[in-house]
């Protein structure tokens, strides 16, 4: 018989917000687009981990509650705008690389060799495509409420079911309805309100979504990776379920799955103590000394 909650329930509760750490932020010289990057510089144990933020967001939207709180469990930590995200430009339309090639010129610039990298949403498509092309370059990868766009039929199919608007419709539904559980929206109106204001922040010019993400993504590539992987998503989420995840994590030789309860599309914002203890424990079992 499925678990029936009877009784006192626990209220829903606003996580605090951590008392912020030091950290320089600025463009790095990289073409032919300089990034927009935020950096806490190193941390005591010697490891950095990278944030690569949803298409709703930019590299703002981990300030609040990861950076302080990775910092202070020792990691360096790194968040970057995508191009046409927040301050860094769109740049040539003929030479727009790919989200994971920019990626790597930014830890070049930085002078990183290898890191922990977590996804979140469109930032699990980065995450993987970066992994599929420089795995050696990672202790972990965290793939937090994301599609991961592969190629393969029945990942189509899925996504076909999922959506919200019959073929060639588009739905109207606001990005916040879509993306923010509902659990947040009606306990955290303030907390919301900071997600849209960033949310409008992140798209100067509208959402951007014409650079590639730098590999082919699809089932046989992902059986390579030997990696640790992380299959991370939200009980309330609308998009990216349990049993996508499920569906993924045969064609990963080495991963985890788990589900952060009573969060949507951000638990990294919804439920920021729970995503960021779920994630401090896994990349803590896979760094250079786990």
């Amino acid at each position: 018989m499925p678990e029936v909650i009877t009784g006192p329930v626990e209220v829903w509760k606003k996580a605090p917000v951590p008392e912020p750490v030091p950290f320089t932020e600025g463009y790095a010289d990289t073409s032919p687009v300089k990034i927009w990057y935020w950096d806490t510089g190193p941390g005591s144990n010697g490891e950095t981990v990278a944030f690569a933020h949803p298409w709703s967001q930019s590299s703002e939207c981990y300030k609040r509650y990861q950076m302080p709180v990775f910092f202070r469990a020792g990691y360096r930590v790194i968040s970057w705008s995508w191009r046409g995200f927040y301050k860094t430009e769109k740049g040539p339309m003929d030479d727009m690389g790919s989200t994971a090639d920019d990626l790597h010129k930014l830890m070049a610039f930085l002078g990183v060799d290898k890191f922990h990298l977590v996804g979140c949403a469109a930032g699990g498509v980065t995450a993987v495509a970066y992994a599929l092309l420089h795995e050696d370059r990672l202790n972990s990868v965290v793939l937090s409420g994301s599609i991961l766009l592969p190629s393969d039929p029945e990942y189509a199919e899925f996504r076909g079911n999922l959506a919200a608007a019959p073929p060639g419709e588009t739905a109207n539904v606001p990005v916040e309805y879509r993306e923010v559980g509902a659990c947040y929206r009606a306990g955290n109106p303030e907390g919301l309100a900071e997600w849209q204001r960033m949310e409008h922040e992140a798209h100067p010019d509208g959402w951007f979504r014409d650079q590639p993400w730098g590999a082919d993504r699809n089932n046989a590539a992902f059986e390579k990776l030997t990696l640790p992987v992380l299959l991370q998503t939200g009980a309330a989420e609308m998009g990216i379920p349990a049993s996508l995840q499920r569906m993924f994590k045969p064609h990963f030789k080495n991963s985890e799955i788990r589900v952060i309860r009573e969060a949507g599309h951000n638990p990294y914002w919804e439920q920021p103590e729970v995503f960021n203890a779920s994630v401090l424990d896994f990349i803590g079992r896979h760094g250079a000394k786990g």
